[in-house]
């Protein structure tokens, strides 16, 4: 936020905070199901390539600065995550009319509740640190390898305590890779190929098997809903009403499949 730097990006910082300002009017004016957020969310992950590009155009002392706000903003989330997993402080009415504090007062299984860091939402805690932090792993590993390694312990406990499997699988597609990735012109299979394997487990209710029950019963919809309409589809929101219909109602189980999908 230097006077240089304004100077320098003024049209991208302008760009941001019209981005920003969108984002926030659209949940007061936007119809649904703009009103939701996902255009604008969706969005977000158009960023996370643009970052790790952007990586490579930073000096060095402006790229150990970005590793060291990263792992201060991570090791806070993680500690937050356990402080939400142990104790319900964020149940307070004043906080409900500046955040969606929901996610976070999940009770867990085995007690306590299912945490999500700054984010305050388990799902976007978790998705949003496995890429980030592997994007930033080669240059936490080459110059701040001690604060790297305390930043993976702790977001590892963070990660835990959201109860997210999906983010545990990704870890280990991402682990596997990375021994991979060095052989990748020593094997016939280019070993980025790997990382489109996850996309094949939704294929799995095609020969019926329904585990998870709730993420089947979410497939079943889709496909059944991709044979009524198989070239124009249900249009950007239309899957709620479409899924309602096709279940003849909400499902006694799964009702939240159908608003949410």
């Amino acid at each position: 936020l230097s006077f240089a730097a304004v100077k320098m990006h003024w049209r991208g910082l302008v760009a941001w905070l019209a981005y920003s300002a969108l984002s926030l009017a659209s949940a007061s004016w936007a119809l649904k199901p703009w009103r939701s957020g996902a255009p604008w969310s969706a969005l977000h992950w158009a960023f996370f390539p643009l970052a790790v590009l952007a990586l490579r155009r930073l000096t060095p002392a402006q790229r150990l600065r970005l590793l060291d706000v990263f792992c201060v903003m991570a090791i806070i989330s993680a500690l937050a995550s356990v402080v939400q997993h142990f104790v319900p402080v964020f149940d307070q009415p004043w906080l409900r009319e500046y955040f969606t504090v929901q996610r976070v007062l999940e009770p867990a299984d085995n007690g306590g509740f299912k945490a999500g860091g700054l984010h305050f939402h388990r799902l976007r805690y978790a998705h949003t640190l496995v890429p980030l932090f592997f994007a930033l792993a080669p240059d936490l590993w080459r110059e701040r390898r001690v604060l790297g390694v305390i930043t993976l312990a702790l977001s590892l406990v963070g990660l835990f305590f959201t109860y997210t499997r999906a983010s545990w699988v990704a870890v280990a597609f991402a682990l596997a890779l990375v021994p991979l990735s060095r052989l990748r012109g020593r094997v016939g299979v280019r070993a980025e190929f790997l990382a489109l394997t996850p996309l094949l487990i939704p294929l799995l209710a095609f020969v019926g098997i329904d585990k998870p029950a709730d993420r089947s019963f979410a497939w079943h919809n889709a496909l059944a809903l991709f044979k009524a309409h198989p070239l124009l589809g249900v249009g950007y929101g239309g899957y709620p009403q479409q899924a309602l219909t096709l279940n003849g109602g909400q499902h006694a189980t799964w009702s939240l499949i159908h608003p949410d999908a």
